[in-house]
């Protein structure tokens, strides 16, 4: 076979049909590449979130980033991750090492978990998004992560200055979140030995940034001990405590109710006594539910065997009137019974003394009044008594005694001025 060259007119096709097919390609090329370039600069980060907000030490945290695509076209991705260094350690390395393609207008999230292992303070994982077309520049993106390790505050805002062994107290706590994120699933519990709560823990929910609440527990004690609450609280996912104690010491309440009886005059008919007297609160609290009655040796009997008193406010008084036997004993218990606002019942006891009664002129029953009362073991000083005393408070002045004292004062100086003395001096002499 002959092989004929290709003339000059064949050869000036064939060039100008390479040139044009070259010129194609390249432009084919070029707009690829230009449109690729086009589509990954129109992604962006669109939106941030830190679960919790802001992390405690030893934390873990989730990292959320959300991406759109604002062209229109989709953009090939290579892989995502979050670039940190020793302060924050990423858990779930690898998750995004294989991505498809972001569709043009639309979003896709990235959520990376990490753990303050550090210090406090501020760092800056970098967010890096890579494309598949390796000459496009990838995506990076800074995220400020605040470790503050600060919990939230306890405190004991009011408690009894002492405690009682078996009597309910209440105690009121103060819980505050001074962080600048919420705190979830807040619980208070109280512990301690020989202690019962009428509740056994509270759950106060969650506390925003600056917001405080009081929770208040009413406590028995059965022994004196260490009282502790427990706060349970979470920061995003993780579990934290913060905790408070005080002291359970038994004593007396300085605040509570005092009861006091005084003026106590006691009658006497046959085998029979009759009591009355004033029973006053000294006390700085309210005294409710308040009875006055004898106790053994004295046995009560009809009608007044226990006076039944109700309420009395600080410095407020009430009568009472009370009859009963008492054979062959030189004095008797006056008990006076109240409660609390909380219900807790207390017990105050005076010694009565029947030997220092003296009896009035009458005929049928004798009336005796009690020369001496001893509250709680101690006598406060007992009262006149005898033929010239009236009743019990101002009424017990002796008035007769003092009006003849007045009378024979002003004979003896009218006397002196009418010298009636002179004149019986002189008979004297005579």
């Amino acid at each position: 076979m002959v092989i004929t060259p290709l003339n000059r007119k064949n050869s000036r096709i064939f060039l100008i049909f390479f040139l044009i097919a070259a010129c194609a390609c390249t432009a084919v090329a070029s707009a690829a590449s230009t449109s690729d370039d086009i589509a990954s600069s129109q992604v962006a980060v669109t939106a941030i979130s830190l679960d919790p907000e802001i992390l405690m030490q030893d934390d873990t945290g989730m990292i959320t980033v959300e991406v759109q695509n604002f062209g229109s076209s989709s953009v090939p991705l290579y892989r995502a991750t979050l670039m940190t260094d020793t302060n924050l350690k990423l858990q779930n390395q690898g998750t995004y090492d294989s991505l498809g393609s972001l569709g043009a207008g639309t979003t896709m999230k990235f959520t990376f978990t990490v753990n303050a292992d550090t210090w406090d303070g501020i760092y800056y994982p970098r967010f890096q998004l890579d494309y598949s077309d390796p000459s496009a520049d990838g995506l990076r993106y800074s995220i400020p992560v605040q470790v503050e390790s600060t919990g939230i505050e306890v405190s004991v805002l009011d408690a009894p200055d002492s405690f009682s062994d078996g009597k309910k107290g209440a105690i009121t706590l103060l819980i505050g979140n001074p962080r600048e994120n919420t705190v979830h699933g807040i619980t208070v519990t109280p512990q301690g030995d020989g202690i019962t709560s009428t509740q056994r823990s509270i759950f106060v929910g969650d506390l925003k940034p600056g917001e405080s609440r009081n929770v208040t527990f009413d406590i028995t004690p059965s022994q004196e001990t260490e009282l502790t609450f427990n706060v349970n609280y979470k920061n995003g996912i993780n579990a934290h405590n913060a905790t408070v104690s005080l002291p359970v010491t038994f004593g007396e309440d300085k605040m509570g109710a005092d009861m006091v009886i005084s003026g106590i005059e006691v009658s006497r008919s046959g085998a029979g006594y009759s009591m009355s007297g004033d029973v006053s609160n000294v006390g700085l609290s309210d005294a409710k539910s308040v009875i006055v009655m004898v106790d053994s040796p004295a046995v009560p009997i009809d009608p007044d065997r226990v006076s039944v008193i109700g309420a009395l406010e600080p410095d407020d008084f009430s009568s009472f009137d009370l009859t009963f036997n008492a054979q062959g004993v030189s004095s008797i218990p006056v008990i006076v019974q109240y409660k609390d606002e909380d219900g807790n019942l207390y017990e105050e006891k005076t010694q009565v003394s029947l030997n220092s009664m003296s009896a009035s002129t009458g005929t049928g029953s004798g009336t005796f009044q009690s020369g001496q009362a001893v509250q709680d073991g101690q006598p406060p000083g007992g009262a006149r008594t005898g033929p010239f005393t009236f009743g019990r408070g101002v009424n017990s002045i002796p008035w007769l005694e003092i009006v003849l004292a007045v009378i024979v004062a002003v004979g003896i100086v009218v006397a002196w001025r009418k010298g009636v003395f002179g004149k019986i001096k002189g008979r004297i002499r005579k």
